[in-house]
């Protein structure tokens, strides 16, 4: 499974790695982006399975890169992830084009990866 992490916390771009490498029965391949701007370079290069984007990015907000897959016909799974506790992110997300949103509160990596690939409805 290709997976692309668009996030600008190195931590938590590593948690996230961590967190999908720990998943029995799933082989990975994790490409990272710091933007939305370099994020839409790695969408249209790459045949990914799954995008987790994250909400607050240097270049803006997740929910523009969502937009831009989905207006360029783009299907992949997209799930906003965010350690904002504004209870309407999750229907924002939605909203957005994005298949599904996230809580960063949860800091087993374990469980956040399982979580983000459950889901974008990709569960293993």
């Amino acid at each position: 499974m290709k997976i692309l992490i668009v996030e600008d916390g190195d931590a938590d771009t590593h948690l996230l790695k961590s967190g999908f490498s720990r998943i029995q029965n799933l082989t990975t391949q994790v490409l990272g982006a710091g933007s939305i701007t370099s994020g839409w370079k790695q969408c249209q290069s790459n045949d990914l399975d799954l995008c987790v984007i994250d909400y607050h990015l240097p270049d803006g907000k997740g929910f523009g890169l969502v937009e831009r897959m989905r207006q360029a016909g783009m299907t992949t799974p997209a799930v906003i992830i965010s350690g904002s506790d504004d209870p309407s992110l999750p229907q924002k997300a939605l909203d957005h084009g994005a298949t599904a949103f996230v809580s960063k509160s949860e800091r087993n990596v374990f469980q956040w990866a399982s979580a983000i690939l459950y889901a974008a409805g990709l569960g293993v």
